[in-house]
């Protein structure tokens, strides 16, 4: 493949823009446990606390039709980390490309090595740990 049509991106700031996309991805990653992890308890307290971010947590979870809430805030967490994670292997591939080019191995090595190694990256650090950690 020829990378010179590839080059729209210099590496170091590919390498930023992905670990800040992986950043974004542990943070949505987490919140996704952490508002589906509360406990009725939890929600009670919340309701007896005055500030406003409390009010915002509430606001994301409850509705007149109860299921209704929750579902709407798990498909936009879903949606959003599904875009963070297909911008991390879309500059993730272009990145690789350019500094290892692969001529010498067949193509369909080459490719499964780059999904093997953003998946890695995105599994890991942007699925697992934080979750891990929002627990």
């Amino acid at each position: 493949m020829n990378t010179d049509s590839l080059q729209f991106i210099s590496p170091s700031i590919a390498a930023g823009l992905i670990v800040l996309l992986l950043i974004c991805s542990a943070l949505v990653s987490g919140s996704e446990v952490a508002f589906f992890s509360l406990k009725p308890t939890d929600l009670e307290d919340l309701e007896e606390d005055d500030s406003s971010s409390s009010a915002n947590v509430l606001k994301l979870l409850k509705h007149p039709d109860e299921k209704v809430a929750p579902r709407n805030l798990l498909a936009t967490i879903l949606v959003l980390n599904n875009l963070i994670n297909v911008a991390i292997v879309l500059i993730a591939t272009v990145t690789a490309q350019q500094l290892f080019p692969v001529e010498s191995l067949p193509h369909w090595l080459a490719i499964s090595i780059h999904i093997a190694g953003v998946t890695l990256l995105i599994v890991l650090f942007g699925e697992v740990i934080p979750k891990l950690f929002a627990t």
